[in-house]
Order: C-alpha cells, then sequence, then structure tokens
C-alpha cells in the first residue's frame, strides 16, 4: 500500500516568526468533544461555551501564551473539540533567525502549549499540527475576530 505524504502547511516563503497576526485552530484528536459544552441558544439565550476540566485547564494554557516569545492572544474560544487563536507576533527587531517554518515562533509556540496542555491532562489530546492563516489588513483581521465570536453560535446551528 502506498503511503500518501502530508500537504505542508505552513507558507514555505513565510517568516512565520515575523511581526503580525496570525488566525491559528487546534483540534483534538479524533475530534473528540472534550472541551466544553456548548449551552443556551434559545431566543433570549445566546450559546456560550461551559468549559470541562479539561477545557479549563487548555484556557489555563492560552491565557499564559501571553508570557512567552514576544506573541499575544488577542481574542480566543474554546469549542468543544478544536481551539480558535487570534495570535499577534510581536518580534521587535522583525528578524527570526529561523527561516524554517517548522522552527518558526509561531511553530514553537503552538508545540510549547499543546506539550503543557498534554503534560497537565495527563495525556496526548490533540491532532498533528495546526492550521494558520496570515492575516492581511484589518479587514481580515475583523472577520477571523468576529468567526471566534460568532462560533459557538454556528457550532448550535450546524449541530441541530
Amino acid at each position: 500500500m502506498e503511503i500518501k505524504s502530508r500537504k505542508p502547511l505552513r507558507k514555505k516563503e513565510f517568516d512565520y516568526s515575523s511581526n503580525g497576526l496570525y488566525f491559528v485552530t487546534i483540534c483534538v484528536k479524533k475530534r473528540e468533544k472534550i472541551l466544553c459544552k456548548i449551552v443556551g441558544g434559545g431566543v433570549l439565550d445566546a450559546p456560550i461555551t461551559e468549559l470541562t476540566e479539561t477545557g479549563k485547564k487548555v484556557e489555563k494554557h492560552i491565557l499564559s501564551i501571553n508570557n512567552a516569545e514576544k506573541v499575544t492572544v488577542e481574542k480566543y474560544v474554546i469549542m468543544p473539540d478544536h481551539i480558535h487563536l487570534l495570535l499577534f507576533i510581536d518580534n521587535l527587531d522583525g528578524t527570526s533567525g529561523t527561516p524554517s517554518p517548522t522552527n518558526s515562533v509561531l511553530s514553537r509556540t503552538i508545540s510549547g502549549f499543546k506539550r503543557l496542555c498534554n503534560k497537565e491532562i495527563g495525556k496526548p489530546i490533540w491532532q498533528r499540527s495546526f492550521a494558520d492563516h496570515i492575516i492581511r489588513g484589518e479587514k481580515d483581521y475583523l472577520e477571523h475576530y468576529r468567526y471566534i465570536e460568532e462560533n459557538p453560535i454556528m457550532w448550535v446551528n450546524d449541530n441541530k
């Protein structure tokens, strides 16, 4: 049987350590719904996330990203089987010294985040890799910010 090679997720020519905003999605292994429940959704009751114990540990480590490598979490949402992060990298001098996308500030930040979560939870919970989108301007930023805010509403509508 022929083994398929995975499609590279990072843009080869882009420096992921450069200053900028990134929209990141990280999924739970096998898309298990272990991070939260979406509650509400009635006419007067907007859907909100109710974190599980696992979700609370994940949130703790999302908030700790703000202390690492000049990376700030601008916005995030924890969903039942994935998370979305809007990350700002403020590498003041604009140089990375790490041309490889797999050794960039972004990749190191996500890898460290996953490692800390897995350690505290006591088992690996994340799928391999992550998806990212380089934010390209104010309109793109606002669309992704709104997407994060509205993700619980979309979840309820998609899972009726």
